[in-house]
């Protein structure tokens, strides 16, 4: 079986002149937070969320429940394991939070 690489969108996305608001998403199962901050240095983007997966517990692939730390620049906001609708709202204010020039659509 031969693969493909996908392209990697997010840093596409960074890398516009005139670009929205990114924010990327890191599921793992250690390092969580080490790997995130990473990934959010090289692709450029605004805020990543951490989240943690663990089977076991049922949290994060195949569950109602996350536990994850949102980070951005200047911060960070960590989260315990809540359902992910509550973890949604919280990345919906910190976005309105530190980028109020920014137009939101409401959903």
């Amino acid at each position: 079986m031969q693969l493909t690489e996908n392209p990697d969108i997010v840093t596409q996305v960074c890398q516009l002149a005139q670009r929205p608001i990114v924010v990327a998403f890191a599921a793992q199962t250690h390092e969580v937070n080490a790997k995130a901050i990473a990934k959010m240095k090289q692709k450029k983007c605004d805020m990543i969320v951490a989240n943690y997966v663990n089977q076991a517990k049922n949290i994060g692939f195949n569950a109602n429940t996350l536990s994850a730390t949102i980070h951005w620049k200047t911060g960070q906001l960590k989260l315990e394991t809540q359902s992910k609708h509550a973890i949604a709202t919280h990345l919906f204010h910190l976005i309105e939070q530190h980028h109020p020039h920014q137009e939101t659509i409401d959903a």
